[in-house]
């Protein structure tokens, strides 16, 4: 007689998020920085302008400091520039903490290797004008370079 497999319940039913916080107190800690934060950042982001808000990570505040990361030097500079407009901003919520300085700091986003390809496309007139100079040309190296060129076209 075969024997049968016990049945289980469902996986899901077992590791839920809920039963899970309950026996973590240091995960269920977490997780309530995470909601704190991520509803923190969508009210920062209501009054940081538009073009900023793709550049900068909202990291929290700390004390009366709003701390944010930025991708570049250059949005580190522009954000610091319009400081204390920001600052002003971000005041006029009643449940953002009240801020009195900006802390930037600066974390480039990965290096992407971009491989661009030249779409640019040689004329029939400008490779004939290179064919024409070639054969002017006394130089063989030159020659086979603006011949080689023109042959892109």
């Amino acid at each position: 007689m075969p024997i049968r497999q016990p049945k289980h319940k469902a996986l899901s039913a077992t590791i839920s998020l809920d039963r899970i916080n309950k026996s973590s107190h240091t995960l269920s800690q977490l997780l309530g920085k995470a909601e704190q934060l991520q509803g923190l950042s969508e009210l920062c982001y209501e009054y940081i302008p538009k073009q900023f808000r793709n550049k900068i990570l909202i990291n929290g505040i700390e004390g009366k400091t709003l701390v944010l990361t930025s991708q570049s030097a250059s949005v580190a500079t522009r954000l610091r520039v319009n400081q204390q407009d920001l600052i002003n901003r971000l005041n006029q919520h009643p449940q953002i903490p009240r801020i009195n300085t900006l802390s930037i700091k600066i974390r480039p986003a990965q290096y992407q290797r971009r491989t661009t390809q030249n779409t640019k496309t040689l004329s029939k007139e400008n490779a004939q004008l290179l064919l024409e100079e070639a054969g002017q040309t006394k130089d063989e190296s030159l020659r086979k370079i603006l011949t080689r060129l023109a042959g892109r076209a």
